[in-house]
């Protein structure tokens, strides 16, 4: 069991430490802007599904890039063709509609006798 020094100070640091994943596949390669055909059960072992999300997550997320991914079945097989396509870009802020702004009624002219 730890033990504890009465009245110590606690350490400051500047920065929470960093945690890296472990990498399961070679995004730096497969994100290099060329074409790679990746296929179940040898380039990866998850649902389709799965790596999808997990092409597009880290793409955006890790590498700052837009993915393509195109999904085929060749002798039974899942296959995807994936290919970056450069930098994401943010997308535009939605614009608020303008307010409807309410005209000042006119005051009705009255008839002078």
């Amino acid at each position: 069991m730890p033990t504890s020094t009465p009245n110590a100070t606690p350490e400051v640091v500047e920065a929470f430490p960093v945690k890296t994943r472990a990498k399961k596949y070679p995004l730096e390669t497969w994100f290099d802007g060329k074409i790679h055909r990746l296929v179940r059960g040898r380039d990866f072992d998850i649902k389709a599904d799965s790596m999808k999300t997990t092409l597009y997550n880290s793409a955006s997320q890790d590498f700052g890039l837009k993915v393509k991914i195109q999904w085929e079945t060749e002798q039974g097989q899942t296959v995807a063709y994936v290919q970056t396509l450069g930098p994401k870009t943010e997308r535009p802020a939605k614009r608020k509609p303008a307010k409807a702004t309410a005209k000042p009624k006119a005051k009705a002219k009255t008839a002078k006798a």
